[in-house]
């Protein structure tokens, strides 16, 4: 098991670690703890347990960072991820129907269990399991300081989101796709359907059909603030200033050489243009069987 002691707000469920390791033990898990100490950490946790050679399961106890730190170590490898949530917000728990709580988490990882190959995202060379995106989020993100996501979640955003869109250029970004090239303030390449929680942003992406949708929306301040509300709703993409498609590889370019992104809920500095691609390499992840899997086909 690696642990974020970041996620959720700091040391959240740390108190709850020893009941989390009862539970998987008793379920027949032997279970080894690593806790991360800084960015990246879990990516090298994850491929130092590959390399080891003895491990055939990671749980990942952290938010959706977390689970794409250890997927960008898994990749291509025969072990398997499990997710355990303890972010924020969760989003690849909530895309996949696992429980939010990691101690009825760890409960599910005791009954029957299937695998599954997912698709991972790459933006350069940045691996992403939900999404990567260019516009006002990203610029939400990199206001929103570290320590006040941790210990206020999503009332940190919120409001950020309330001080950042009167002062935001809203900054056009290009999106290229097989010789077709389209223009918007916010541009989005999902893996998955799920967008900063529950909202289903791209509603036909799927993290096993080896593809990965496309949205742009060209909007400023009162068309943003109406296409969240459409998003909200289910009903931004019958807005004629949204378009949308599948590919498996795309090119992002701005109005500047740098720019800020937001990767899985984390800000992401590039430097323009970047390509955004499947990796060839796939992650094994282990879900709960049944009604929990999302739809996903299990492999076995």
């Amino acid at each position: 098991m690696i642990t974020n002691p970041n996620s959720g707000g700091g040391r959240r469920w740390s108190g709850r670690l020893p009941e989390m390791l009862s539970i998987l033990r008793g379920g027949g898990f032997s279970v080894e703890v690593r806790e991360t100490e800084r960015a990246g950490h879990a990516t090298l946790l994850a491929r130092e347990a590959v390399e080891a050679g003895h491990q055939q399961v990671i749980f990942g106890l952290g938010g959706d960072g977390t689970q794409r730190e250890l997927a960008a170590g898994l990749l291509g490898s025969k072990v398997e991820l499990a997710m355990l949530p303890a972010g924020t917000v969760n989003v690849i728990a909530l895309a996949f129907g696992l429980p939010g709580d990691p101690i009825k988490a760890c409960r599910a990882y005791c009954g029957p269990l299937s695998t599954h190959l997912l698709d991972v995202g790459m933006c350069g060379d940045a691996p992403f399991l939900i999404m990567v995106s260019a516009g006002i989020d990203a610029e939400i993100l990199h206001r929103t300081a570290a320590n006040a996501k941790q210990r206020w979640g999503r009332l940190a955003v919120a409001t950020q989101i309330a001080a950042t869109i009167p002062s935001y250029r809203f900054p056009l970004y290009t999106l290229s796709h097989e010789g077709e090239k389209r223009r918007g303030t916010f541009i989005v390449v999902s893996n998955m359907h799920l967008y900063g929680g529950p909202v289903a942003l791209s509603p036909r992406a799927d993290p096993c059909d080896e593809m990965l949708d496309a949205l742009v929306f060209d909007g400023r301040r009162l068309a943003t603030l109406s296409f969240a509300i459409d998003a909200l709703m289910g009903t931004h993409l019958r807005r004629e200033d949204v378009a949308t498609w599948e590919t498996v590889e795309a090119t992002l370019e701005g109005e500047q050489k740098y720019s800020l992104l937001q990767i899985d809920g984390d800000p992401l500095r590039v430097t323009l243009p970047v390509k955004i691609a499947l990796a060839p390499e796939k992650v094994v992840f282990l879900a709960p069987a049944g009604p929990s899997e999302g739809g996903l086909s299990p492999l076995a």
